[in-house]
């Protein structure tokens, strides 16, 4: 969700941004949510779930009963995450607000000289592929990792890939860098990550 609202700020106020970091955010090429039918019933009841789990302190709970498996995720680091995660309750009502807010995002967006990177997760070969499935899952399921890497290779997906491309052109003086992770980049391949932010810092000077 930090893909619209960082597309719009550092087009609205470009001179409060040094620089710009996509990490597989959503961008110009994700479809609009259903604005009706059962799939809009469904994200209402996300919604109203989400926001009851808010207003009770479960959420919060929630995080305090799941500290000891960030503690083995994290290692050293767990108690920042737990620290973080209590910190940043989602804002589940925004999800209503998911098509109005990518409109005036992409509507906003001129070409400028702010430093930007816009990394994505592709499994580019099916050694990443197998790479991920052992670190999830512990083991690697030959089928499963046939399906997802096939699913790269796929015209839908080639497509997809050009938009974001797109995308990332409209910008002006934003890279595109594909590190093959889960969505959460950073979590899984730290040290390639790092070095994304380290280079993007160097072009800001």
């Amino acid at each position: 969700m930090s893909g619209p609202y960082v597309t719009y700020w550092e087009n609205k106020y470009p001179e409060e941004v040094s620089g710009v970091i996509f990490c597989n955010s959503i961008n110009s090429a994700e479809e609009e949510m259903p604005e009706e039918g059962i799939p809009k019933l469904m994200r209402n009841g996300f919604v109203a779930i989400g926001a009851f789990a808010n207003k009770t302190g479960w959420t919060t709970a929630m995080h305090a009963l799941f500290a000891k498996e960030d503690e083995n995720y994290y290692g050293e680091y767990a108690k920042d995450a737990l620290a973080f995660k209590k910190a940043s309750v989602p804002n589940f009502g925004e999800v209503k607000n998911y098509n109005i807010n990518m409109r005036t995002a992409w509507d906003s967006i001129q070409a400028n000289d702010i430093p930007k990177v816009y990394i994505t997760n592709d499994y580019e070969t099916l050694e990443y592929v197998r790479d991920y499935l052992m670190f999830t899952y512990g083991e690697v399921d030959e089928e499963l990792a046939q399906e997802r890497f096939e699913e790269t290779q796929s015209e839908q997906h080639k497509e997809h890939r050009r938009k974001i491309s797109e995308y990332c052109k409209s910008f002006g003086n934003c890279e595109e860098v594909n590190i093959p992770a889960s969505h959460d980049i950073s979590d899984r391949k730290p040290e390639e990550f790092a070095k994304e932010v380290e280079k993007l810092i160097g072009r800001t000077k």
